[in-house]
C-alpha cells in the first residue's frame, strides 16, 4: 500500500487515517515490525513529521514461525492443532484487533511451513480466559470436530474461581440463554428466543471469600459458564460484565483445563490437560 502525503502530519496520525478501525497497539506493531517506509526508508517512530509530497508505504505482513509467550502448542499433526492460550489473548480478530490473536499467530505459523497451509477455528475461548483450544487444518476437519461439539461428544472441563462460598457441593444449572444488541448474554424463559444451556459444577476448594469450582458443560453457548455462575450469586472473579465486584488476580478466573475429542482421521480418543494457572493455586494454598 502506498499513500502520498498532501499536508503536514505526523506518521502516527497518518496511520490512524489509513487504518481507522485498528487499535493503537496494532498500529504500533506496524512500526515495530518494519512494515512502514517513508520515502523508501524504514521508519519506526510514530512522531516522525511528514511533509506534503512524502510517500508512505505499508509493507505486507511477514509470516514467521515464532509464537508469542502467551501461546503454546500442545499437539499438532496434518489434521489438527491443539494449543494452550494464556489470558488476554483473543481467539479470533475483532474490529479493533486483527493481528494479535491466536488465529493470526497460528495462521502465520502454518504458512511458514508451507504458504498454502491454512488454519480453521473450531471453537473459542474468551479473551480474558485461558486454557486448551483445538484448531483444524482443513475445512473438512473443522466440520468433523464441530460435529462432535454439536453432539456433545467433546470432553470439556473448566476451572472457575468465583466470589463467595458456594454452599452446595455440586449442582446443575439448566436454562435458556439469549444475546441482546449489546452482545451481552442473559437468561430467558422464551425457548424460541434462547438456546438451551446446561452447566454442571462441583466444589473443589473453598476459602473465606472464594470458591474453586470444577465445571463441565453439556452445551457450549457464548458466556455460558459466566452467566450461569453469576445467576447462582457467585460470579467469576474479574468478570465485571456479569456482576463481579472483586478481581484479586487482575484477570478472569476462568481456565479451560481439559479438552478431549476423537481424532477425525485416526479415530483415536485424545485428551489434553493444562494445569491451573499458578495464581489460581496460590489463592487456595494452605
Amino acid at each position: 500500500m502506498q499513500s502520498p502525503i498532501k499536508q503536514p502530519i505526523s506518521l502516527a496520525e497518518h496511520l490512524r487515517t489509513l487504518f481507522p478501525t485498528s487499535s493503537n497497539n496494532t498500529l504500533k506493531k506496524l512500526l515495530e515490525h518494519d512494515r512502514v517506509r517513508v520515502n523508501g526508508v524504514i521508519t519506526r517512530i510514530g512522531k516522525t513529521q511528514l511533509q506534503a509530497g512524502d510517500r508512505v508505504e505499508i509493507g505486507e505482513k511477514v509470516f514467521v514461525k515464532r509464537l508469542p509467550k502467551e501461546l503454546d502448542i500442545l499437539y499438532e499433526d496434518e489434521q489438527v492443532l491443539v494449543i494452550n492460550k494464556e489470558t488476554n489473548l483473543l481467539t479470533i480478530a475483532t474490529k479493533k484487533e486483527k493481528e494479535e490473536t491466536v488465529y493470526a499467530y497460528l495462521s502465520a505459523y502454518v504458512k511458514a511451513q508451507k504458504s498454502a497451509n491454512k488454519i480453521f477455528v473450531v471453537h473459542r475461548l474468551d479473551k480474558k480466559a485461558s486454557g486448551v483450544l483445538v484448531f483444524a487444518r482443513s475445512e473438512d476437519m473443522k466440520q468433523k470436530l464441530q460435529a462432535q461439539f454439536e453432539t456433545h461428544d467433546i470432553e470439556r472441563i473448566y476451572i472457575a474461581i468465583v466470589e463467595g462460598r458456594v454452599k452446595e457441593e455440586n449442582g446443575t444449572v439448566r436454562n435458556y440463554l439469549a444475546e441482546n444488541r449489546a452482545y451481552k448474554v442473559y437468561v430467558t424463559d422464551d425457548e424460541q428466543a434462547g438456546k438451551l444451556a446446561i452447566t454442571n459444577y462441583r466444589v473443589d476448594k473453598r476459602t473465606a471469600g472464594y470458591t474453586w469450582l470444577e465445571i463441565t458443560t453439556q452445551t457450549g453457548r457464548k458466556h455460558q459458564i459466566r452467566v450461569h455462575l453469576a445467576g447462582l450469586g457467585h460470579p467469576v472473579i474479574g468478570d465485571k460484565e456479569y456482576g463481579s465486584k472483586k478481581n484479586p488476580l487482575q484477570r478472569l478466573g476462568l481456565h479451560a483445563s481439559r479438552l478431549g475429542f476423537v481424532h477425525p482421521v485416526t479415530g483415536k480418543k485424545m485428551s489434553f490437560e493444562v494445569d491451573a494457572p499458578p495464581a489460581f493455586r496460590k489463592m487456595f494454598a494452605r
